[in-house]
């Protein structure tokens, strides 16, 4: 490997492991819990991701791609199941940044380009948070106990 492929490998590692703080903080905007928690299997997915990129293509470990692949999927669909929820109960603005983050995902898969999403997503968050701020009595688990 060239160093140019070892500084896009260890850059898409680097990205990976700060994706799951990242879902992780983003949750916290919401006072569901059942958000949080799935968007905590999202992180730790992430970073899981992050950890066998590392160990199958930069120091070659041989059966770590299925790890990679493994994390890979247990983050998009947390970050998936995170913005439907939020959907469902009109919580628009921090569905759309969940979204952002996972059509970013899915684009990368695929595509260069899927970061800019995702940045695009965080950094709208970063810059107005109180923007994405769901409040207390909307949050998912409130309104179904308001139900039941």
């Amino acid at each position: 490997m060239s160093p140019i492929d070892y500084l896009a490998v260890w850059s898409f590692t680097a990205a990976l492991l700060l994706t799951g703080p990242a879902v992780v903080y983003l949750s916290r905007l919401s006072p569901s819990r059942s958000v949080r928690v799935i968007a905590l299997v999202a992180g730790a997915g992430a970073v899981l991701a992050g950890f066998a990129n590392a160990a199958e293509d930069a120091l070659r470990l041989p059966g770590t791609g299925d790890v990679f692949v493994a994390g890979m999927l247990v983050m998009l669909a947390g970050v998936l199941a995170c913005a439907a929820i939020l959907a469902v109960f009109r919580s628009w603005r921090l569905a759309a940044a969940f979204a952002l983050l996972s059509a970013g995902m899915l684009i990368s898969f695929a595509l260069p380009g899927g970061g800019l999403l995702i940045l695009l997503a965080l950094v709208a968050v970063a810059a107005k948070p109180t923007c994405f701020t769901v409040a207390a009595g909307d949050a998912p688990d409130e309104r179904r106990s308001a139900i039941e």
